[in-house]
């Protein structure tokens, strides 16, 4: 696990550089409706223990054992611990980021804190 963090007063200056040298590709995303990345926790993979019915248990290892390599191959195991409890565990081949902190970009370069409103 770990944390990409962007510089947001240099990526404003970029932006602002950028855009006064009529960079197209800047001016596009400067148009007030567009979004940035600037923090996010990324993780490597995870895992979940799971506590189930005898009944619901067996089906999982069933379908496990009979899909056992097409499970590995998308980095996902399941360990049988007894015949009630279980865990899974997934592992990811790059940097999953499950949660992201968005700025949006205005029309000036600079980054606004985006906060969904309730009407």
């Amino acid at each position: 696990m770990g944390q990409d963090l962007i510089e947001e007063g240099l990526l404003e200056i970029f932006l602002q550089d950028e855009f006064s040298r009529q960079n197209p590709v800047i001016a596009k995303i400067m148009d007030g409706e567009h979004y940035i990345a600037t923090d996010g926790i990324w993780v490597k993979g995870m895992s979940f223990a799971y506590q189930l019915d005898k009944d619901s248990v067996t089906r999982i290892a069933a379908i496990y054992e009979q899909h056992k390599q097409e499970f590995m191959q998308f980095g996902v195991t399941i360990d049988i611990a007894s015949s009630t409890n279980l865990s899974t565990s997934f592992k990811y081949a790059e940097n999953f980021y499950p949660f992201l902190k968005f700025r949006k970009i205005e029309k000036t370069g600079t980054l606004r804190c985006w906060v969904k409103t309730r009407e």
